[in-house]
C-alpha cells in the first residue's frame, strides 16, 4: 500500500511506466537519434573498467553533446531523455549519467581535468570519482581547488569532503552578517499568495528531495525491510505530500473568495458616494454609511504612507 501512495506522488514527475518498465520496454520507444546515443552509451559502458577517472569525464563528454543536440533538435528526442536511457543501459538511476555530466562541465578539457586527477597526497593518495563529484558541486574554481588539496594533505573521506562543499555553498547563500531580506504582505490577499508560493515551493523541494537526482526514494522502496517502521515512514512522506496540495487548494479557494469579497466592498463604496442623502433614509442605512465611511477612512489611512521627518 505504501509503495502504491508512494508511486502516485511520483507520476507527476515521471510517467509511470519508467517506475516499472524493463530495459527493452524503454529501448523499444527510441527515436532513431535516441537509439544512436544508446548504441554510444552502451560501448562506453562495456568499455567501463573499475573505477577509471577518464572513463567518466568520456561518459560526461558524450551525454553533454546529445543533449545539448536534444536541446537544439528537440523533435528527435522524446522527454525524460535521461532517466530513460539509465534503464536502458540497466542503472537504476541517472544520476551516474547526470554526475558525469556535471563534471565535464567544471572541467571541460582534458588538460584542466588532467590537472586534478594527478594531483596525489603525501602518502600518494589521490581523488576519486566521489571526491571529484562532491567538487564538482562548488562553483567557485579557487575553493574547489582549496578544497582538493586539502583532502589530499588532510586524507579526507567522501563524506567529510562533503560536510565541507554543503557548508560553503550554505556559506555562499546566506553569507554572514547578511540577513536575506523579507518581504512582508501588505494585505491579506498577498499574505495568501505568499503561504501559496511557499507551499509549492515546498512541494517542488520535497519532490526533488525524495525522487531527484541526489537520492531516489522510489529506487530504494524494494530495499528497505518490511517492517512496520518503514510502512509508517512511507505513508507519511505520501500523506505529507497530499497534504500540502490540500493546503495550495485551499488557499486558491480562499483567494477567489476574497477578492469576491473586495469586489464587493467596492461595489458598495461606489454605491455609497453615488448615493444623494435621503431624509427618510432608515436608520440602518445611516448606520451602513457611518459605518462604510469610517471603514474606507480607515483603509485610507493604513495605505497613506508615513511621510519622513525634515532634517533640522
Amino acid at each position: 500500500m505504501s509503495e502504491t501512495a508512494l508511486s502516485t506522488v511520483a507520476e507527476e514527475r515521471l510517467p509511470i511506466n519508467l517506475a516499472t518498465a524493463a530495459p527493452a520496454d524503454v529501448i523499444a520507444t527510441f527515436t532513431e537519434t535516441e537509439g544512436e546515443m544508446y548504441d554510444e552509451l552502451k560501448a562506453l559502458f562495456l568499455e567501463r573498467i573499475g573505477e577509471e577517472l577518464w572513463w567518466y569525464w568520456e561518459l560526461g563528454k558524450s551525454v553533454a553533446a546529445r543533449l545539448k543536440n536534444a536541446r537544439e533538435n528537440q523533435e528527435l528526442y522524446g522527454e525524460h531523455l535521461i532517466e530513460r536511457m539509465a534503464i536502458a543501459l540497466g542503472q537504476r538511476t541517472p544520476n551516474i549519467l547526470r554526475d558525469a555530466t556535471t563534471m565535464y562541465a567544471v572541467w571541460p578539457t582534458k588538460k584542466a581535468f588532467e590537472s586534478m586527477t594527478k594531483k596525489r597526497g603525501d602518502v600518494g593518495n589521490r581523488l576519486t570519482w566521489s571526491h571529484l563529484r562532491c567538487l564538482s558541486r562548488v562553483k567557485e574554481e579557487t575553493k574547489r581547488l582549496e578544497l582538493a588539496k586539502r583532502t589530499l594533505q588532510e586524507c579526507l573521506v567522501v563524506a567529510e569532503l562533503n560536510t565541507l562543499v554543503v557548508q560553503h555553498n550554505i556559506d555562499q547563500s546566506h553569507p554572514r552578517g547578511r540577513k536575506p531580506k523579507i518581504k512582508v504582505p501588505r494585505s491579506v490577499s498577498g499574505y495568501l499568495s505568499h503561504v501559496r508560493s511557499s507551499a509549492t515551493k515546498f512541494v517542488e523541494t520535497a519532490d526533488t528531495a525524495w525522487l531527484g537526482e541526489e537520492f531516489d526514494l522510489l529506487s530504494e522502496v524494494s530495499d528497505m525491510p518490511t517492517d512496520r517502521f518503514s510502512e509508517e515512514f512511507l505513508d507519511g512522506v505520501a500523506t505529507v505530500r497530499s497534504d500540502l496540495q490540500d493546503l495550495q487548494d485551499r488557499i486558491v479557494d480562499i483567494d477567489q473568495h476574497l477578492f469576491k469579497v473586495i469586489d464587493m466592498i467596492k461595489e458598495r463604496l461606489e454605491i455609497t458616494d453615488d448615493a444623494e442623502p435621503e431624509d427618510d433614509a432608515d436608520d440602518d442605512a445611516d448606520d451602513d454609511s457611518v459605518n462604510m465611511a469610517q471603514w474606507k477612512n480607515e483603509q485610507r489611512k493604513r495605505n497613506a504612507k508615513p511621510r519622513k521627518k525634515a532634517k533640522k
